[in-house]
């Protein structure tokens, strides 16, 4: 395959130092990429030992595909990886190679988790797993294992580089429970902390340790309708403007909304108010409470 070296870098991302592209096929809204290695030394699993020893002669193509990359027009990178059968000098033990960008867990790249964990701010779980071909099983065992920590320290530099920041406090939860609080800044429409629990004092205690230089560029926070959340911001950032996010005004307009269509069919069941009232005042359409007059009729 011609320029591979340049396919490696800028599509699959990979060094094309250790790896070499061997064969290409594109079949419906998947991209399969076969790739081995071209090191000559593999690292022992057991005793942490190079070795060149190879214990057979053949290539050994390992099923299933691992998930890779997933591109804008909803297709599916996936790589046919080919591995070598290494024998180690010191232990003696047998073993297949492994390449630095596999996941601990499932047969995906450390790339696909990045992808997921980006995509999951604004995606389901569920959709991502239809865009991804996967089961949503796997898309949550990788969300299970985001690391608040790193999070936190990888967000904390952009908040240092932008002039102004307005935070979004919020919680979050997978299943039901297990709720977190996530932070953002809302122009830039980027993720700047997963705290542990959703507990009052984890969010003072995130506030509270804020570098100076980033407290005084925050102009304004916004949480949802939890009333603590918005008495700690007004305690700790008092100057700084306090509101609510939008979602959460809409979401309970459109409860109350729903309770009381729910509450007026209610009442034209049981008669309380009369179809006249209703129609008299532009509410119900006169051809829809036909059947309901004749059955009052009959009753009657």
């Amino acid at each position: 395959m011609r320029n591979y070296k340049e396919i490696v870098h800028n599509i699959l991302k990979l060094d094309s130092k250790k790896i070499k592209i061997v064969n290409y096929e594109d079949e419906w809204k998947t991209l399969f990429f076969t790739i081995k290695g071209i090191n000559r030394y593999a690292e022992c699993p057991t005793c942490k030992c190079k070795t060149d020893k190879k214990q057979d002669r053949w290539e050994h193509l390992q099923k299933p595909t691992w998930k890779h990359i997933y591109l804008s027009d909803n297709r599916m990178i996936e790589l046919k990886l080919i591995r070598r059968y290494f024998r180690c000098y010191r232990c003696w033990s047998q073993f297949m190679e492994k390449f630095d960008f596999e996941a601990k867990q499932w047969n995906h790249t450390k790339k696909f988790e990045d992808d997921v964990m980006v995509a999951r701010w604004y995606m389901s779980g569920c959709q991502i797993a239809r865009n991804t071909q996967c089961s949503p099983q796997k898309i949550h065992s990788i969300l299970h294992g985001i690391d608040p920590e790193g999070i936190n320290k990888q967000w904390l530099e952009i908040m240092r580089n932008l002039e102004q920041i307005f935070l979004g406090i919020d919680e979050h939860s997978f299943h039901g429970r297990d709720y977190v609080l996530v932070i953002t800044e809302i122009k830039e429409r980027k993720p700047l902390a997963v705290l542990s629990d959703n507990k009052i004092e984890t969010l003072k205690k995130w506030l509270k340790a804020l570098p100076n230089e980033v407290k005084d560029k925050i102009t304004g926070i916004s949480t949802d309708m939890n009333k603590w959340y918005k008495n700690v911001v007004e305690w700790e950032y008092p100057n700084v403007l306090s509101t609510v996010d939008k979602y959460h005004l809409f979401q309970e307009t459109n409860r109350m909304m729903d309770d009381v269509r729910w509450m007026n069919t209610w009442l034209i069941k049981m008669w309380f108010v009369t179809p006249d009232d209703l129609i008299k005042h532009g509410k119900v359409p006169k051809e829809l409470l036909k059947g309901k007059k004749n059955q009052k009729e009959k009753r009657n």
